[in-house]
């Protein structure tokens, strides 16, 4: 659990946080961690990226400057395949966003409010 949190938060978020996850890590275990192997062989063995370019709608990208699990540089490959791409990239965040859920929340609200306002231009 220690390691998650690690790679989910900035190195400050974490060491004001690595002391809860260390409590939760010995109340909380992984039942069955098989699951966890599947999952992260699944995730290096398939690659969709030829495939996003199929994508035919507005798509928002949502990096972090500090995630060490999906680099900036892979979120700005996404925001080159998918066409009518939108890429933002948070500040001072790790994987997780939860350090700046605020920003996130803005980011996606805005972007769906925007998606509806075309949405109710193109049926009219």
């Amino acid at each position: 659990m220690l390691d998650i949190a690690y790679h989910s938060y900035t190195a400050e978020s974490f060491a004001y946080l690595k002391y809860v996850y260390k409590i939760l890590g010995v109340f909380g275990k992984i039942k069955h961690k098989r699951r966890i192997v599947t999952q992260s062989q699944s995730c290096l063995r398939h690659n969709t990226l030829a495939r996003l370019q199929e994508l035919h709608c507005q798509t928002l990208i949502i990096g972090a400057e500090e995630d060490d699990v999906l680099s900036v540089a892979s979120s700005k490959e996404l925001a080159a395949v998918i066409k009518d791409s939108r890429i933002e990239i948070l500040k001072h965040c790790g994987h997780a966003l939860f350090e700046k859920n605020k920003d996130f929340q803005k980011l996606v609200l805005e972007f769906l409010e925007n998606k509806n306002m075309l949405y109710k231009k193109g049926r009219q």
